[in-house]
């Protein structure tokens, strides 16, 4: 588990001595202090999934902020495509409410196991799936109920090509 834990810090903050990576190593020992590392890595995490999504969607995808989305990228056809950039390591879920048409797509990153990075997955869901519909203006806050359809490489990939308007062999 060491041995693991210290790759995941050397993932995220380099192999150098830092307060922050031996707060990293000391809080990934303690499951109550999880909650605190996916907060701190919920910034790193918005330009590691930028970055993943400029290789996969084949144009830059850049941070915005005072926004409700994270990211925006350009569709073959010009159109903006806002994502909204959730790190999660259990249930997808949003805690805010976001209006209907906040955003185009959310966009989970799931960390492997002891926060690593080279073991985590990227999924991507069309916000028009998000659509509350018992308050049609909103979206879900609870999109756990998605994972068997959207909890895969196969499906994320088709998200992107329909998305930002790939050819059907874009990965």
């Amino acid at each position: 588990m060491a041995c693991a834990i210290e790759q995941s810090a050397t993932e995220w903050f380099g192999g150098a001595h830092s307060l922050v990576r031996q707060w990293f190593i000391h809080a990934v020992r303690n499951p109550r202090a999880h909650a605190d590392v996916a907060k701190m890595l919920a910034v790193p995490t918005e330009d590691y999934v930028n970055n993943w999504l400029s290789r996969h969607a084949g144009c830059t995808v850049e941070k915005v902020q005072h926004r409700p989305y994270d990211s925006v990228g350009r569709a073959t056809n010009g159109r903006l495509i806002r994502q909204q950039i959730k790190l999660r390591t259990g249930k997808w879920y949003m805690s805010s409410m976001y209006g209907a048409r906040d955003f185009d797509m959310m966009v989970v990153f799931t960390p492997g196991p002891y926060f690593s990075l080279r073991q985590s997955t990227i999924r991507c869901i069309p916000a028009c799936v998000l659509a509350d519909p018992m308050n049609p203006a909103h979206m879900v806050r609870n999109a756990d109920f998605l994972k068997p359809i959207f909890n895969c490489d196969t499906m994320t990939h088709r998200v992107l090509r329909d998305i930002y308007g790939l050819s059907a062999t874009a990965k």
